[in-house]
């Protein structure tokens, strides 16, 4: 009976996480969306760019950045209670990607997240023997994405990387991406893209969940005293 009423009672806590809850979505297709109260400001080097060929009605507008030295950041204040958050995006390696091994080399796409690195990733569009992008989900490898035709592009789905999901429950957040490594050489021979990003967060439970949380507690320690 105790161990019916344990299950019972870890079933009642596995439904309580409260409903996901979107603050931020861009797609540089349409205005951005910004929930919960938020306030978001989008900075950085670079600008839109359309995709082209096959991708263009997939993906529209991505942002294009071709900057060492500058990271595109995203920055949300005002964020709703919350105890953690999932960020979701399209990575795009764009142009000659010479990899983690290739000639010049290294070339990074870095992420950052409240000004932490917490990805590092590369792709061997030109030279090189390594693809390194994570949890990612590979879109597209050695095609044409961006307007620049004289290099072929890979991008990666990072909403599958578990990486980006993570506690958090301060009212602010940074997100940002940037180019590095020693091989970067950035103009029209490497560029980072970013597109589809989503961030949402898990609340806080209503104190009516808390409540029921603590019923079914209350019931297995009963149960137990009654066994003990």
């Amino acid at each position: 009976m105790l161990m019916r009423t344990v299950l019972a009672a870890a079933a009642l806590v596995a439904v309580l996480p409260a409903q996901a809850q979107l603050v931020y979505s861009n797609d540089f297709d349409n205005p951005a969306v910004v929930g919960g109260g938020a306030t978001a400001v989008w900075s950085g080097a670079g600008g839109l760019q359309a995709t082209i060929g096959t991708f263009n009605a997939a993906y529209g507008n991505i942002w294009r950045s071709d900057s060492a030295s500058q990271a595109v950041t995203l920055s949300l204040t005002n964020l709703p209670a919350h105890t953690a958050v999932t960020i979701g995006f399209t990575a795009a390696f764009l142009d000659s990607w010479d990899s983690s091994n290739g000639n010049p080399a290294p070339d990074w796409y870095e992420v950052y997240i409240d000004s932490v690195m917490v990805g590092q990733y590369t792709y061997n569009n030109a030279s090189g023997g390594i693809a390194s992008y994570g949890g990612a989900t590979l879109v597209a490898q050695y095609v044409q994405f961006d307007a620049n035709v004289f290099f072929t592009d890979s991008v990666v789905d990072f909403s599958t990387d578990p990486t980006y999901s993570f506690s958090h429950s301060a009212p602010t957040l940074t997100f940002s991406v940037k180019a590095g490594g020693a091989g970067w050489q950035g103009g029209l021979d490497e560029a980072i893209g970013i597109d589809n990003i989503r961030v949402v967060l898990t609340p806080v439970p209503e104190p009516g969940t808390w409540a029921l949380l603590a019923a079914g507690l209350a019931i297995v320690a009963g149960v137990a005293r009654r066994r003990g």
